[in-house]
């Protein structure tokens, strides 16, 4: 029973100690990131979202209302990756846009390993990402922020 009992405590310090340097990286890398693009607040919001806005052409509109709604929020960052000036002038329009910053040499996924083919969010709290997680494209208009 107890050599079952240090298995078990071992087993959880493993996966706690790998946890905690994924959140590391991620911190990082979510850092090293907004320093490359020119970003002088580094984790001034509470959260980064990235879009990948090439994907898929039918979420344009998904894309569009999301960042009418939340482009003045304080707490959020949007990141647009795309190299199509076309597509992010569509999806952006021309107005300046607060907490916008359009990434268009995809350092996010080629250098910075921040996203693959889907939306990804981070949460920074404490000068450090304390969450992230997938968003699906139909699911982006529902998310809520304040």
């Amino acid at each position: 029973m107890m050599k079952h009992l240090i298995n078990l405590v071992l087993l959880l310090s493993l996966l706690s100690c790998n946890t905690a340097k994924e959140a590391t990286d991620d911190t990082k890398r979510l850092k090293d990131f907004l320093k490359e693009v020119g970003y002088e607040s580094i984790f001034k919001h509470s959260t980064y979202y990235f879009l990948p806005i090439n994907n898929c052409s039918s979420c344009d509109d998904d894309y569009k209302k999301f960042i009418n709604e939340n482009h003045d929020k304080e707490a959020v960052q949007i990141i647009i990756c795309s190299t199509n000036a076309r597509k992010i002038k569509l999806i952006v329009g021309k107005t300046i846009r607060q907490n916008l910053i359009i990434d268009k040499k995809h350092l996010a996924t080629m250098k910075y390993d921040l996203l693959n083919n889907s939306i990804m969010v981070y949460q920074v709290s404490d000068k450090k990402v304390s969450n992230k997680y997938e968003v699906k494209t139909n699911e982006l208009t529902n998310q809520l922020i304040q």
